[in-house]
């Protein structure tokens, strides 16, 4: 029988799954992709730097990760 976890390494360490296992196995098998959320109220009350700043850093980072 093989028993199995696929959480992020985040996952693993805030849940402490760590002090479970005996093993971590990296298989990189399925990329974790995450997301940027705001509240839209927030964000559309931000100055418009900002709101460009937030729209073009969370750009890069979606190239940048893809890359990675």
């Amino acid at each position: 029988m093989i028993d199995t976890q696929v959480p992020p390494n985040f996952g693993n360490q805030e849940m402490k799954f760590y002090e479970q296992q005996d093993y971590l196995i990296e298989a990189k098998q399925v990329p974790f992709i995450t997301v940027v959320k705001i509240n839209k109220n927030f964000f559309d009350n931000l100055p418009k730097k900002y709101q460009d700043m937030i729209v073009e850093t969370s750009r890069e980072m979606t190239d940048y990760i893809f890359e990675l």
